[in-house]
């Protein structure tokens, strides 16, 4: 299991045991419990009495981001290292200053260097860029002004394609870059701040 998952479990039955007691003999199985309830506890002094203990088995496990929510359900489909490689050159070309663009694309195209890259995104960033406000701050609101505009996003795990309010969603709490397929959009999530829109429309 990785770090930021939480195990599911299922409850497959329940049996009765005994646990060591004041003589030290060993736990054991006993009768059958039906209804899964302890139908004593200890009492000081005596001798520890039948308990019934559920049967467990684990069936699987559910994501969670960083602020320790479940991660959202959005379409989304990977990208291999050589569409990620088209989506950053066409970022830097129009939103990262002449100088950084070498530095830039290659510290996000591999992950080595890619979240720390991703947090200090904005000091490189050229042209018009301005923070999320009103309705747009919501994926609703990116969907109302952009549609389904559909590109990659990318983080600290890697990359996928999805949509410009996909990529919101995605990146709450976290430092992403999203770059859509014509390289005119841009989003840049950071983990403390406000998403910040590039544009060249």
């Amino acid at each position: 299991m990785s770090r930021g998952e939480v195990v599911v479990f299922q409850r497959i039955g329940v049996e009765s045991v005994r646990p060591i007691g004041s003589r030290g003999e060993p736990a054991r199985p006993s009768a059958r419990c039906g209804t899964g309830r302890t139908p004593a506890l200890y009492s000081e002094g005596a001798e520890p009495m039948l308990r019934c203990v559920p049967r467990w088995r684990i069936t699987g496990a559910v994501s969670r981001k960083p602020d320790g929510n479940p991660a959202p359900s959005i379409a989304s489909q990977p990208v291999e290292r050589q569409g990620l490689d088209s989506a950053l050159r066409l970022f830097v070309a129009g939103f990262v200053v002449a100088d950084k663009r070498g530095q830039v694309h290659k510290r996000l195209l591999t992950a080595e260097r890619r979240e720390e890259t991703l947090g200090t995104l904005p000091r490189w960033l050229a042209g018009t860029t301005a923070p999320l406000a009103g309705a747009a701050q919501s994926p609703a609101g990116l969907r109302s002004r952009f549609g389904e505009l559909v590109g990659v996003q990318i983080d600290a795990a890697g990359a996928r394609r999805t949509t410009i309010a996909g990529a919101l969603e995605l990146g709450r709490g976290r430092a992403s870059l999203f770059v859509d397929d014509r390289g005119w959009v841009a989003l840049v999530t950071l983990a403390d701040g406000v998403p910040l829109l590039c544009s060249r429309l």
